[in-house]
């Protein structure tokens, strides 16, 4: 099997910071400053990688992320909250690049409801871990996954951030990986 990276690893655009406002795609109708990525399918997929990166927060610019499963692409049916990992990379200080901001934290269990960004940095990076064994135990068709984002007021309306998906260890591995984003 081939060790490039784009071979063994499906990368997709799941949040486009510019779309990231109220009224946009990726925000929900039914609930202000609520906001959900693309939906990936990871039927093909044993991991998926969400990578969250963050511009310059400000004290109130923090969210709450939670990974949810759903039936479908649409996120038709019943979506539910599952336990994931994460880490939380970057710098804390003002300055985007400072010496040791590389450096990932402790990988931290995420609950059902979810983890708080942290504020007052630049530059962040949020790397959330998805297993499919875990969207699986959700139900019979479980197979697909999202971010759910929720900030507490307009302030917080996550603008100022890019997020990406990469599926990993394939269950078919090929030059072309199939499409995600169904």
């Amino acid at each position: 099997m081939s060790q490039v990276f784009s071979e063994i690893n499906k990368i997709n655009n799941v949040w486009t910071p510019a779309l990231g406002s109220s009224g946009s795609a990726h925000a929900p109708s039914s609930t202000a400053h609520c906001y959900e990525t693309d939906i990936v399918n990871m039927k093909l997929y044993k991991r998926c990688t969400f990578i969250v990166s963050a511009g310059a927060l400000v004290e109130q610019n923090h969210m709450n992320i939670k990974v949810m499963a759903s039936l479908t692409s649409t996120g038709g049916g019943v979506q539910t909250a599952i336990p994931f990992y994460y880490r939380e990379q970057g710098s804390t200080e003002t300055a985007a690049y400072t010496s040791g901001g590389d450096i990932p934290g402790t990988l931290t269990v995420g609950t059902t409801a979810g983890f708080d960004t942290s504020s007052g940095g630049v530059g962040a990076v949020y790397i959330v871990e998805v297993d499919a064994a875990t969207v699986a135990a959700v139900g019979a068709g479980y197979d697909h996954a999202k971010l759910y984002i929720t900030g507490s007021t307009q302030a917080d309306d996550p603008r100022q951030y890019s997020m990406i998906s990469i599926l990993s260890e394939p269950r078919y591995p090929q030059a072309i990986l199939d499409t995600a984003i169904d």
